[in-house]
């Protein structure tokens, strides 16, 4: 599997956005926002993204702000990752054409297919994570789930392996 992230001398990464109505901007921009920084610091473009919506409309976060999307899902569209954006309660979200796309887009082998906020449950409803591992990991991540009831009838097989680093020690403040 190809690294996302760019080496200087690699030709741009593409990195998709699917984002589902009601998204929570805050974790949009939390992964868009150092893609946008890396080409600020480095002088150059190393990543694009392309906003997927569901049926090519402009997409409205939980805020009531609209993104306009650059796709739609069904699209042929060259991506070297995609993250899933949800919100709200995905466990209404029942789109069968996009969970087909994410199915195809698996099959067809996208290195890296994530979900962000409630993506991980569209993941599951779409067959992604059954019989596979759901992994989180991270410098301060503390885990403290399992999977839950509402997460088995989601993906029924999925089981969770949760790695975690310890917290980061505080640093003394100075006077």
């Amino acid at each position: 599997m190809p690294p996302i992230f760019a080496p200087p001398s690699s030709p741009p990464r593409t990195i998709g956005f699917l984002l589902l109505p009601g998204f929570p901007l805050m974790s949009y921009a939390s992964a868009v926002e150092p893609l946008r920084g890396a080409n600020h610091l480095s002088e150059r473009t190393l990543y694009r993204w392309c906003h997927v919506a569901i049926d090519g409309a402009p997409i409205e976060a939980s805020n009531g702000i609209r993104i306009a999307p650059d796709a739609k899902v069904g699209d042929a569209v060259a991506l070297d990752a995609l993250f899933v954006c949800a919100g709200g309660n995905p466990a209404l979200f029942r789109d069968r054409k996009t969970f087909a796309w994410l199915r195809r887009l698996a099959r067809d082998g996208l290195p890296l297919i994530a979900g962000m906020s409630g993506g991980p449950f569209v993941l599951a409803r779409a067959g992604l994570l059954a019989g596979g591992a759901a992994r989180s990991t991270g410098s301060t991540f503390r885990p403290s789930w399992r999977i839950s009831p509402i997460s088995r009838c989601a993906a029924p097989s999925m089981r969770s392996t949760a790695t975690a680093s310890p917290a980061p020690a505080a640093s003394p403040r100075s006077t």
